[in-house]
């Protein structure tokens, strides 16, 4: 397997505004993902896998640029991030995928099932076509060279 690139949605700034994500109970979305990814990165590379880790400060654009310039054939990318809905009864988790691509389906399956047999409790909203996102396609699962995933780990 090649290397697995991890970024942490949001917090990078866009144009001269820092990117907080979804904002709210005195934190945002950007740092909870942070300290997600500072958790996750280490518990990869205990596993020996080799795994890049997206730097916080870059735009979505930027993100897609330095992922795609280190990139190999064989590597994948997953990008996490958190679910926001007015309603405090919103619950799930759910993974997008470059849509009308059933490899990157199955990926996304795999990876939202073995990430909520951790958290069974956790409702799993499904696998999603990035057609599906309230944007019309994600730039994360369409621009990426490599086969990317965007995860949303709940509410």
């Amino acid at each position: 397997m090649g290397a697995i690139f991890v970024s942490a949605g949001h917090g990078g700034f866009e144009g001269n505004l820092r990117d907080p994500g979804a904002i709210a109970f005195g934190t945002t979305e950007a740092q909870e993902l942070i300290l997600i990814r500072d958790l996750l990165v280490p518990e990869l590379r205990r596993r020996n896998l080799t795994v890049f880790s997206v730097p916080d400060t870059l735009s979505l654009v930027q993100t897609i640029a330095w992922i795609n310039e280190r990139s190999q054939a064989g590597d994948v990318a997953v990008e996490t991030h958190i679910d926001a809905f007015s309603s405090p009864r919103a619950r799930g988790a759910s993974a997008f995928y470059i849509g009308s691509n059933p490899r990157r389906k199955a990926d996304a399956d795999l990876i939202l099932n073995g990430y909520l047999r951790r958290i069974p409790e956790m409702p799993n909203r499904g696998a999603k076509a990035d057609t599906a996102a309230g944007v019309g396609s994600l730039a994360f699962c369409r621009r990426v060279n490599i086969p990317s995933l965007l995860i949303e780990l709940g509410f």
